[in-house]
């Protein structure tokens, strides 16, 4: 799996690694097994790590666009490096310390590591989410005057994004201003609505 694309060894390391966690399963004592399966592992993390990396920096090149096309083409890069960040960092079932009643193993340097990515790449996702629900809110604004069905639609679209954003950072204040702002928004075109129709 060294000399293979990435993707590919990814699929090569996954379908030799649990294989290798089957075999280890049914002879625990055989101490090549258990060593191939842990180097298998390793070289797995390191693999989903590595992948995670490329889609983070071409999510971070497409979000330097700053278009609605671009920022899509960002979202789903981040969204591909966390699922990658999230396996790498999985737990794996280890019949040894499942056997015992030690605690688990510390973190190592690479889960910190792991935790890191997460943590960057979670936050440029909730960034990245909150200026475009920003856009939509701005569309919508503009359009409120003369067409409200299409500001409510645009107002629509922004909420859904201030609300990802708040799914990936619950705390993410400017995410949170825009939710508030948009629902605003949306009440006093709905009361608008109503009072034209009351005319």
């Amino acid at each position: 799996a060294e000399n293979k694309p990435i993707d590919q060894a990814i699929e090569l390391l996954q379908a030799s690694t649990e294989h290798l966690e089957e075999a280890a399963s049914l002879t625990p004592e055989d101490r090549q097994i258990t060593s191939d399966r842990d180097k298998a592992r390793e070289t797995l993390r390191d693999r989903l790590q590595e992948r995670a990396r490329i889609a983070e920096q071409k999510g971070d090149e497409s979000a330097r666009q700053n278009s609605q096309w671009a920022d899509q083409q960002a979202e789903d890069q981040y969204r591909a490096a966390l699922e990658d960040l999230a396996e790498a960092s999985r737990p794996t079932a280890n019949p040894e310390t499942e056997k015992s009643t030690q605690e688990p193993p510390q973190p190592d340097q690479k889960d910190q590591e792991i935790a890191k990515s997460e943590e960057r790449v979670s936050q440029k996702l909730a960034e990245l989410l909150t200026r475009r629900g920003q856009r939509e809110q701005q569309m919508g604004d503009q359009q409120a005057p003369t067409n409200p069905d299409q500001a409510l639609s645009q107002y629509e679209s922004a909420l859904e994004d201030f609300q990802a954003a708040q799914e990936e950072k619950p705390e993410h204040a400017p995410a949170q201003n825009g939710e508030r702002e948009v629902r605003k928004a949306m009440e006093e075109l709905h009361m608008r609505a109503g009072r034209e129709e009351l005319k």
